[in-house]
């Protein structure tokens, strides 16, 4: 029986098992005109005791099925926790798979910026090496810290979840023009 039958049928035997409980499992008491028939009518009163242990086996028998019942509800209940948790528990595989995946993707994507930084740096330094042959030594300078604010700026626009997941305060206002427009081929970073 699914869990909704089940309490349909724990509900309709509840009023019954709780007037028997509440008796202490006693028959019901008989009324006084009940009572007189012992004295005026032997057999009516015979009659009445086999209806009142017919009403009590009755009685005995509902808060036994309330019991059973109560037992295969919360077994069901059980079963439907367990089968809610292991589906709970495949998703959380699955999304611990896919997390391990975005893991290695940010690796790697870190990886690629590093070596994009060094790159960047290295030409940096041949640039300036080229002003100074050239008598122009701080023409084209991009000195680390302004590397760095440019980096940061293009983190606050590009990329707000690696700024954020960084806890980086923002970065001083500006024109908040990115790495790439800061250094461009004829970009002044000072601007």
């Amino acid at each position: 029986m699914d869990t909704a039958t089940l309490k349909s049928k724990i509900a309709d035997l509840a009023p019954r098992v709780s007037a028997f409980i509440s008796r202490n499992r006693a028959p019901r008491p008989l009324s006084p005109d009940e009572r007189r028939l012992a004295v005026t009518d032997p057999q009516a009163f015979d009659a009445l005791a086999r209806k009142l242990q017919e009403e009590t086996l009755e009685d005995m028998r509902a808060e036994a099925a309330h019991e059973v019942l109560q037992g295969d509800l919360d077994a069901a209940l059980r079963a439907e926790e367990v089968k809610r948790l292991a589906s709970l528990e495949t998703e959380r595989d699955g999304l611990l798979q896919d997390r391990f995946e975005a893991a290695a993707e940010l690796d790697a994507a870190t990886s690629d910026m590093d070596k994009a930084l060094g790159r960047f740096m290295e030409l940096n330094a041949r640039i300036s090496a080229i002003d100074r042959q050239m008598g122009e030594p701080d023409k084209h300078r991009a000195s680390i810290g302004l590397v760095a604010l440019a980096i940061k700026r293009s983190l606050y626009q590009l990329a707000p979840h690696l700024y954020r997941a960084m806890r980086m305060p923002p970065p001083p206002s500006g024109t908040g023009r990115t790495l790439s427009d800061m250094f461009g081929p004829t970009a002044d970073p000072f601007e």
